[in-house]
């Protein structure tokens, strides 16, 4: 019997025995957590959509009528030969098309996208490209972006006219419109 109860004094002793037997400040210290937890997700400010930064920068330049080994040689080389040294470039992937070249550069995640994107305008100012060759558009790719999504139609001038480019482009807005909810489309 006195073994029974130096055992059941010995439990009652430990912290899980403690908080047994002032069973009172147990419940208050849980009812404080529960309060504090609520107040905390009320008080956290939320976003339907917030913005969040992908690490993805978007260098695109065009040269309308030139064909893809130029526009490689003339504007992607170029781009690629100044960008790749920079310490934020993770990697660099390239797409050289008819009259478009585009240099997709993923950086590192401890580089700041804002700053990289400033830097690499700098550096692409620089580069001596041929007379026609549009000014290259450096932008940050992220879900606060308006655009994520672009589609180019082109095709040879002697099956259609940039009327019916046109056209089928407004249709094709109309369609995507109507199955997607906000979409802007700019048909140049």
């Amino acid at each position: 019997m006195q073994t029974i109860q130096r055992f059941k004094e010995s439990l009652e002793n430990t912290r899980f025995g403690r908080r047994v037997k002032n069973y009172k400040v147990s419940f208050l210290l849980i009812a404080l957590l529960i309060g504090y937890g609520t107040f905390s997700l009320i008080s956290i400010p939320k976003e339907s959509t917030p913005d969040i930064p992908f690490g993805i920068v978007m260098i695109s330049t065009s040269y309308p009528g030139a064909n893809p080994v130029d526009i490689d040689s003339i504007i992607t080389q170029k781009i690629e030969d100044e960008i790749e040294n920079m310490p934020e470039v993770d990697s660099i992937d390239s797409r050289s098309s008819l009259g478009i070249s585009n240099v997709t550069v993923t950086l590192k995640s401890s580089a700041d996208t804002k700053l990289f994107v400033s830097d690499v305008k700098a550096k692409i100012d620089n580069i001596p490209f041929v007379e026609d060759v549009n000014d290259p558009v450096v932008s940050e790719i992220s879900s606060d972006n308006a655009v994520l999504f672009q589609m180019v139609l082109y095709g040879p001038k002697d099956d259609f006219t940039l009327n019916q480019v046109r056209s089928l482009g407004v249709s094709l807005k109309n369609e995507i419109k109507g199955n997607a909810g906000i979409v802007d489309v700019t048909i140049a």
